[in-house]
This record gives C-alpha cells, structure tokens and sequence, in this order.
C-alpha cells in the first residue's frame, strides 16, 4: 500500500467523523415522498416550478436528494449542546425569488416544514446548523458531498 500523506489522513478522519456522526442522530424529520418534493417545490417556486426545476433534470435531482438525503432535525442533547455558533432558523430569510408572496411560518411545524422557504446555502462543502426557535431542536443540512446516512 502506498504511503498515505497527512493531508490525505485529515481527509478520510473527517469524511469518515461525519459519516458516524450522520449515522447516529436521532431525526425525527419525515422524509417527504417524490410527490411531496413536488408540492414543496411548487410552494416555493409557484409559477416557475416547471421552468426553474422539473424541467430541469439535474436540479430537480439536487433538490430531491437535499430533501430526502442531507436535512435531519434532531432533539438530540449532545449535539444541540456541541453548538457553538447559534444560529437560529428564524434569522434566516425567506427564499421568495419566485413567489413573491412567501412568508416564513410563525412558529416551526414539523408536520407541514418546508426547508425550500428558506435562503439557506444549499451548495456548502460543510454541514450548516440551525436552532429551532422555542424548541429543543436543531436542523442540519449536510454537504452534498457527504450523503446522510441516517437511518430513515
């Protein structure tokens, strides 16, 4: 086996610590069926759904996979206390480029959450994390580089 450089050696430690870290959380986020990636599309690109995204194959295929792949919400403790930087899922504006109309809801709903609403850096190479407001949750989303493998 060839000698593998440091540089190479930090790689694989992150890319592996947050493979284990994605396989463990507890999320309670409903992953949303292909006709429900519709609907949340729909909502937030209205009009434009079908220029902007369904006919777009690679871009309906980004947004499919973030929404059922890369988001987890989780009340796990451990990792809501690890935390440094606390933003919080209220601060984040809305995504209202195509449908001038949408607002963000006034209080978090996991049953009808939309992560689209939301003007969040989708493209990052790391993991971004947002408090909930008023609640002991936290929502990541992980790069697209690194697939969540949580269990779903």
């Amino acid at each position: 086996m060839k000698n593998i450089t440091p540089k190479y050696w930090v790689l694989i430690c992150f890319v592996l610590i947050n493979l284990g870290v994605s396989a463990q959380i507890n999320n309670i986020y409903k992953i949303p069926s292909d006709s429900q990636v519709v609907t949340l599309v729909e909502e937030v690109y209205s009009e434009n759904s079908e220029k902007e995204i369904f006919n777009r194959k690679a871009r309906y295929n980004f947004i499919k996979n973030l929404l059922q792949k890369r988001i987890v919400v989780t009340s796990d403790k451990d990792i809501l206390n690890k935390i440094e930087d606390e933003v919080y899922l209220s601060e984040v504006p809305v995504f209202n480029t195509f449908n001038a109309s949408l607002k963000k809801p006034l209080s978090f709903n996991l049953t009808n959450f939309n992560p689209l609403i939301y003007n969040i850096n989708w493209y990052d190479v790391k993991p971004h994390y947002y408090k909930i407001d008023n609640q002991n949750l936290l929502l990541i989303v992980f790069p697209q580089e690194v697939n969540n493998t949580t269990e779903r």
